[in-house]
């Protein structure tokens, strides 16, 4: 079992909770990806959590990934995985299964 810190940076996750808890995953609130491409703090934060991540051992995930910039972006700054309607709309059960091949 993999355990991920949803809504990093965001309300009460924080920095004392990734380094206390071990989690295996921090996903990268979409607030913090949807402005990404024209704001330079945000990249500036992406980039210094994936090389925390990195360091600690901890993938990182951004969430809400819509536009193809976002994802070159993303690899450049070294990013583990991202997730969004950039590849997928929300699907049922049925579909999401049928896409894993069960």
């Amino acid at each position: 079992m993999q355990i991920a810190l949803d809504d990093f940076c965001t309300g009460y996750s924080s920095l004392s909770h990734l380094l206390k808890s071990k989690v295996d995953f921090v996903k990268i609130d979409r607030s913090f990806i949807d402005t990404l491409i024209d704001d330079k703090k945000k990249q500036a934060m992406i980039k210094y959590l994936v090389e925390l991540g990195d360091d600690i051992g901890t993938k990182l995930i951004a969430e809400g990934v819509e536009h193809v910039e976002q994802v070159n972006m993303l690899k450049q700054f070294g990013c583990h995985n991202v997730q969004g309607f950039y590849y997928s709309p929300a699907q049922p059960i049925s579909v999401c299964l049928s896409m894993l091949g069960k």
